[in-house]
């Protein structure tokens, strides 16, 4: 823009000693006709002033071209005195753009570990809860069993206070009992899930044996039938079931303090990974902010 401006001052200098020039030459010839012929004096004279107008026209022009040109001139040296003032600015916001760029890196990485410490705590707990319910189907399948069988003395052989056909009833429910609840729980994954169904088949083989007893001559005679073996087997496993239902009890006590712990450690990896999506996604304003104001 200076070097046009320049360029046009120029031009018009020229034109303007062109005109003077011209002037110049008006008068020597005005002066030299006004001698021979007064008429066309006047008419030169009209030309002079016309051209001395433009002359004038001319130098305004040149006059504001020139005030142009000298604006321009503090304009561009006040552009360099404010653009030597911010450089350093510039250095010091291109630097910090160089270190925010390192902080969104790392902040990156760090939500991506806490995402996959989440995921994996995560896993762990869901893990432990399915865990948890096998258990506790299991426990309820013993404790309903037990429950069943709390009536019937079967240690001493039969309860007198029962008749064989009431403790094949009772028996026969229990056994179906179980029968439905194998459909689930830990399916022999652990000692007392081993157990059900080895109860289940003792009480079944009970069973059988009652009605054996029952559909012989002397139906009172246990010892004939094997009946009072049977008792016992039963009996066995079912202190051994007691047993086990206490230490799973203990168990599952544990394995619920260690999901609540897992719950609350998976809550507040939740709450990390919050924090650190929420300073990623503040470091990344901040970066467009000062990028825009770098390209400004």
């Amino acid at each position: 823009m200076e070097m046009a401006l320049q360029e046009r001052l120029m031009a018009l200098r020229e034109e303007l000693e062109q005109s003077e020039q011209r002037r110049h030459k008006a008068l020597s010839d005005l002066a030299k006709l006004s001698t021979f012929c007064g008429g066309d004096a006047g008419e030169l004279k009209e030309r002079l002033k016309d051209e001395q107008q433009q002359n004038a026209e001319m130098s305004n022009v040149l006059k504001r071209a020139s005030d142009q040109r000298d604006g321009l001139v503090l304009f561009l040296e006040d552009s360099r005195k404010t653009l030597a003032a911010l450089e350093p600015g510039l250095v010091q916001a291109s630097s910090n753009m160089d270190s925010l760029t390192d902080t969104l890196a790392l902040q990156h990485q760090q939500l991506q570990v806490a995402q996959k410490e989440l995921q994996e705590v995560s896993n762990d707990r869901d893990a432990m809860a399915v865990r948890v319910q096998e258990l506790q189907h299991d426990t309820g399948c013993a404790e309903r069993l037990l429950e069943a069988l709390d009536p019937l003395q079967l240690a001493n052989g039969r309860d007198g206070a029962l008749s064989l056909d009431d403790v094949a009833v009772r028996l026969e429910l229990c056994a179906q009992g179980l029968r439905q609840d194998q459909l689930g729980g830990t399916n022999g994954r652990c000692p007392m899930g081993s157990l059900l169904p080895r109860m289940q088949a003792a009480l079944e083989a009970l069973i059988c044996c009652i009605k054996q007893a029952l559909e012989s001559s002397n139906p009172e005679d246990c010892s004939s039938t094997g009946l009072v073996e049977k008792l016992r087997t039963v009996a066995k496993e079912k202190r051994q079931l007691e047993s086990e239902l206490a230490s799973t009890r203990g168990d599952l006590g544990h394995m619920l303090q260690e999901r609540s712990e897992l719950e609350r450690t998976a809550t507040e990896l939740e709450t990390a990974v919050h924090r650190e999506m929420a300073k990623l996604t503040a470091s990344q304003d901040h970066q467009y902010r000062l990028k825009k104001a770098l390209d400004e």
